[in-house]
């Protein structure tokens, strides 16, 4: 994190300067950073340390409108994650009113994707690469939501 920090990934409006990239790859510091605290916080909370940094950009209303559906589910789980991360370092486990919060959060934006959204998905069929990605992409959100609310 501090290599990728260090490069200014974690800063609005950062570009790649790295110039071993082929002309036509595009890439989006934003989106990296974004995707290197997301899994930072999972680990963390499954690890019982301490998050990487205390960004919590990636869930403001401009980040989100931008976003598809499943992304703004991510974006805003990964600052649920960094509230249950900070009430798990700093604050007394029996305050109830600091757990409920984040599940309150998460049960509203279960209520923000459509039903079948929830359906878990068929990963047996034959699909193409494309419908497989994403299919494998809503599952991992799924089961990054359940385990939130576990």
């Amino acid at each position: 994190m501090a290599a990728v920090q260090s490069m200014g990934f974690h800063r609005s409006g950062a570009r790649l300067q790295d110039q071993d990239l082929h002309p036509d790859t595009k890439a989006y510091p934003h989106l990296m950073w974004f995707r290197l605290v997301f899994y930072d916080r999972q680990m963390c909370l499954l690890h019982g340390m301490p998050e990487g940094t205390l960004d919590r950009g990636m869930g403001t209303e401009a980040m989100l409108t931008q976003d598809t559906d499943a992304g703004r589910l991510e974006r805003q789980h990964c600052v649920i994650m960094s509230r249950i991360l900070e009430r798990n370092i700093t604050a007394v486990l029996s305050d109830c009113a600091l757990t409920q919060d984040p599940n309150h959060q998460l049960h509203r934006l279960t209520r923000t994707l459509a039903s079948r959204w929830w359906v878990t998905p068929n990963l047996t069929s034959e699909k193409q690469k494309d419908a497989l990605f994403w299919d494998m992409r809503r599952l991992s959100a799924q089961l990054c939501h359940y385990n939130l609310l576990n």
